[in-house]
């Protein structure tokens, strides 16, 4: 089984949880993990599994990202394939489950999708430049990293507990 994690970063914090969860999934030893970032030449054809991601900015995936999931809806929906989604962002605690909503149901007009999860990122003060540090400040928002370990390693254990699943039934007939 070939596994794609792939992801679209702006300042590296979804690049560390992407990195995360290709390596429990590599632990995992279901298949041959592949980790890269979403690009033109980057083709689904090639995998058997998706883990696909992206950093939000203003409440969507990057266009890059966007823009790849738009190009393989064709063939995914021709060619199915076991593909989970992750964002990565800094919504205010209280907004997490609406925003997770509205991405997951953009993704779905264009990929059938076993799950999506939003994690929060890290803001790092040095990515930033000064207007959106003082806009930042104005609204109550600080420079932390609030990216939870624990939760991207239990979910990206889930896709592996999923796939073994998937195995199994597979085996079984």
């Amino acid at each position: 089984m070939k596994i794609l994690v792939a992801y679209n970063s702006a300042h590296g914090s979804t690049q560390s949880i992407a990195e995360r969860i290709e390596e429990r999934i590599r632990q995992g030893n279901i298949g041959d993990t592949t980790l890269s970032t979403i690009s033109k030449a980057l083709s689904v054809e090639d995998f058997d599994v998706l883990v696909l991601g992206s950093a939000i900015h203003y409440q969507g995936w990057l266009k890059e990202a966007q823009a790849f999931v738009k190009r393989s809806s064709s063939y995914l929906h021709d060619n199915p394939k076991p593909t989970w989604a992750f964002s990565v962002g800094m919504p205010p605690d209280s907004g997490v489950a609406s925003e997770e909503k509205v991405l997951e149901k953009w993704l779905r007009k264009y990929v059938t999708l076993r799950g999506h999860k939003l994690f929060q990122g890290e803001y790092k003060e040095s990515d930033f430049n000064g207007c959106f540090k003082l806009l930042l400040r104005c609204f109550g928002g600080k420079f932390e990293d609030r990216r939870n370990w624990s939760q991207i390693d239990e979910w990206a254990d889930s896709i592996v507990q999923e796939l073994r699943v998937d195995q199994q039934a597979t085996a079984d007939n």
